[in-house]
């Protein structure tokens, strides 16, 4: 669930931006390098990682990197701010790269190795299956609604999918291989 719902709004996100900027007369580099923001907040997630297990369990940090989500995507829904929604951007990449690293560690310590190539097949097509609808969604409902009340949709999924991890026993309860 936290794969999927992250990764749908990991996808929706940048067309929703692109979309945010060109109505406020942003150019093409300010747009350009808001993107970017996206992509040093990832690598830095990914260097994150190991300082974060020295003070934290995986439980802890999936749920507040899924807390982090919709906080971070208020400013979508507001006036747009070229800093704010780069802030935004680079909270929510920090992200991604810890979860999807514990999810798939997870995954990868606990799998029989003869079930390797079907369990990876299957995670990722849980964890994938709604990102092609995600552009869909967000031009439909960026046409229907306007992108504040788009924006306050992204915030919605994402407090779910937050209070899904919370409430996750086996999130809670996630062991390595190793660690039992």
């Amino acid at each position: 669930m936290q794969l999927g719902g992250m990764n749908f709004l990991l996808t929706a996100l940048p067309l929703v931006v692109i979309l945010d900027a060109r109505l406020a007369g942003a150019k093409g580099a300010v747009i350009g390098a808001l993107l970017s923001v996206g992509g040093i907040g990832g690598i830095a997630g990914a260097l994150l990682l190991s300082w974060l297990r020295d003070r934290w369990n995986d439980w802890m940090i999936i749920m507040v990197a899924c807390w982090i989500w919709p906080v971070a995507l208020v400013p979508i829904s507001l006036n747009y701010s070229p800093w704010l929604i780069a802030l935004m951007l680079l909270l929510v990449s920090v992200t991604v790269a810890p979860v999807q690293s514990i999810i798939f560690g997870y995954q990868t310590a606990n799998t029989p190795d003869g079930l390797q190539g079907r369990v990876h097949s299957a995670t990722n097509l849980v964890a994938n299956g709604l990102t092609p609808l995600a552009p869909l969604a967000v031009g439909y409902l960026a046409t229907a609604w306007g992108l504040s009340p788009l924006g306050m949709v992204l915030v919605l999924v994402a407090a779910l999918v937050a209070i899904h991890a919370s409430l996750s026993r086996p999130l809670r309860e996630l062991r390595f291989a190793t660690d039992v």
